[in-house]
């Protein structure tokens, strides 16, 4: 290729002047772009931006708007998977440290409703807490 062969056919920029963009902005140029909200890479970025609003920095910010989406989303995608009864048991613990935020916003009360409704309770049952049979060779 020589030089700056394979640097001309790809629009003249090296590697070093490549900006990396965020999940935050990658999540607003998903929005932008039309990607709809069940897609993978929205979902994951979404959960990216889920676990940093978990963090010291981000609660000063909190977004329930996202963790709705996100954890309906979740109930859509994976209604059985661990991941989307962590999302839940957080929308919940949200709701309770809040409640009057959450009782003021008629969409997020709506929200939260639909939420509920979407979990089964055998997969809320068996994956917060193990509530298994008894160890039957300790019994006896």
């Amino acid at each position: 290729w020589g030089r700056g062969g394979r640097l001309a056919l790809s629009g003249g920029k090296s590697r070093q002047k490549l900006k990396v963009i965020g999940p935050g902005r990658l999540y607003n140029k998903l929005v932008k772009a039309g990607i709809g909200a069940d897609h993978w890479q929205m979902h994951s970025t979404r959960d990216i931006l889920v676990s940093r609003l978990l963090s010291k920095e981000g609660r000063k910010d909190f977004d329930l708007d996202l963790l709705l989406e996100h954890a309906n989303c979740a109930a859509r995608l994976a209604p059985n998977h661990p991941h989307f009864i962590r999302l839940v048991t957080l929308v919940e613990e949200v709701f309770r440290s809040h409640p009057e935020v959450v009782a003021a916003e008629q969409l997020w009360a709506w929200g939260v409703k639909l939420l509920r409704e979407a979990v089964h309770p055998d997969v809320l049952f068996w994956n917060t807490e193990f509530k298994g049979l008894v160890d039957r060779r300790s019994a006896s």
